[in-house]
């Protein structure tokens, strides 16, 4: 069996049914295919697609989407309007570059 880490994967790649792999049974390295894992899994277990979250539609199917961007470390950009006006977060343009501003509120510079 070649050793390969798991990280090195194509996680795009799906493999055909009678991909092995390797797998522990009793104790044991064991090769199983994707048909036998599949086999193993029974309808009841599978979560039903509602059960996840829609990326479409932005932590809105939460109860509170504002606890959920907390729990998750966001801060207020996260829910900011983007643009160069006030209070606006600001987005780099297609070159990462900081668009063009106004510089009235700078001083020192002569």
């Amino acid at each position: 069996m070649s050793t390969i880490r798991i990280d090195a994967l194509n996680p795009i790649v799906n493999p055909e049914r009678d991909h092995e792999f390797p797998a522990m049974r009793d104790g044991q390295a064991v090769k199983l295919t994707v048909a036998q894992v599949l086999g193993l899994i029974e309808p009841e277990d599978l979560l039903p697609q509602s059960t996840f979250l829609a990326t479409a539609n932005n932590l809105s199917d939460l109860d509170d989407a504002g606890t959920a961007r907390t729990n998750l470390g966001l801060g207020t950009a996260a829910v900011g309007t983007l643009g160069t006006g006030a209070n606006n977060v600001v987005q780099l343009d297609g070159s990462g570059n900081l668009p063009a501003v106004g510089g009235a509120a700078l001083t020192g510079i002569d």
